[in-house]
């Protein structure tokens, strides 16, 4: 990533940073439950950079936010993050550091076999989880199941690596920005999610630029 690039995103980070903090005095907001926000600032900045130590610490970050999640009554998130993301995460990072290239690690296509087979799926786990879950008492169930279950397609692609990883974190960001603008009427504080997801939004779209940047250096390199 070019110098210039590079200080516009530690700039969008400072300037979340900000964000966070003033949401967080104005609504009143618990330090333990915005403490995980904080530390993805750094993860999501290493995200956009395709940098695979963004694994690392976004492993051990998850399980602060199983905490969060499971007081906001998001269970299928809390579960997701300390059962899910923390492991697949520190996997993911030991993978990545085996087949290194730069500050990434080299990457692959899926089949449209493979897409397809991801697809089917994804219908049946999504069908099966939300049938479970709506047997408790579980809040914004529609937004919580769909956005936990492309959390986990997206763990698990990049654990391979995949590429297509990336532009699924995309919709899984732009996701968790709806479902955290649903949540601001019962719980204001939530602000500070959303600003922080809007910050990562623009980390994953950049990742995707310099995800493709790297796959096509690599395929060149591999002729």
């Amino acid at each position: 990533m070019g110098r210039k690039k590079n200080l516009v995103s530690l700039a969008l980070m400072a300037a979340t940073a900000i964000g966070i903090t003033v949401c967080a005095v104005i609504w009143n907001a618990a330090v333990w439950r915005i403490l995980p926000l904080y530390n993805s600032l750094v993860i999501a900045h290493l995200n956009s950079r395709v940098d695979r130590r963004a694994f690392l610490l976004g492993g051990l970050n998850s399980i602060l936010y199983a905490v969060v999640h499971f007081s906001y009554g998001l269970y299928a998130l809390a579960g997701y993050s300390l059962l899910v993301s923390m492991p697949l995460q520190l996997v993911t990072f030991i993978r990545w550091n085996k087949r290194p290239y730069e500050n990434s690690t080299v990457f692959r296509r899926l089949t449209w076999k493979g897409r397809v087979g991801l697809s089917a799926g994804f219908v049946i786990a999504w069908t099966a989880l939300y049938a479970l879950l709506s047997q408790f008492d579980a809040s914004y169930l529609l937004l919580d199941n769909t956005v936990t279950l492309i959390g986990v397609l997206v763990s698990v692609l990049a654990m391979f690596p995949y590429i297509e990883y990336i532009w699924l974190n995309i919709l899984s960001v732009f996701i968790s920005i709806i479902l955290y603008i649903v949540m601001l009427r019962e719980s204001p504080e939530q602000t500070t999610y959303l600003v922080y997801n809007i910050y990562a939004f623009i980390c994953v779209v950049m990742a995707a630029h310099r995800s493709q940047k790297l796959y096509a250096a690599q395929q060149t390199s591999a002729k």
